[in-house]
């Protein structure tokens, strides 16, 4: 498994209480290199919530953080077409 994501994933037990540690640690290589998946991408999908939500609130759209970066730009060119 790739270094980097078994970090990651130590990273995220760390803010975990210990007793619930067994609940997420994976048994099998399979597993654990799932996990690190999952994980990695969990983070860009929250890297781009964080972006659709700061151009929502620049341009004054309506919060919708499960919005894709594609939908809210083109809620942004609508939005700008109808200011013309």
């Amino acid at each position: 498994m790739n270094d980097s994501l078994i970090l990651l994933s130590a990273q995220r037990l760390a803010d975990i209480p210990k007793e619930l540690w067994y609940i997420f640690l994976p048994v099998t290589e399979k597993e654990s290199e799932q996990c690190g998946i999952n994980i990695y991408m969990f983070d860009l999908r929250k890297k781009e919530r964080d972006e659709v939500m700061s151009i929502q609130r620049k341009y004054n759209l309506p919060l919708r953080p499960n919005e894709t970066m594609r939908q809210t730009l083109i809620k942004l060119n609508i939005k700008k077409l109808k200011r013309k």
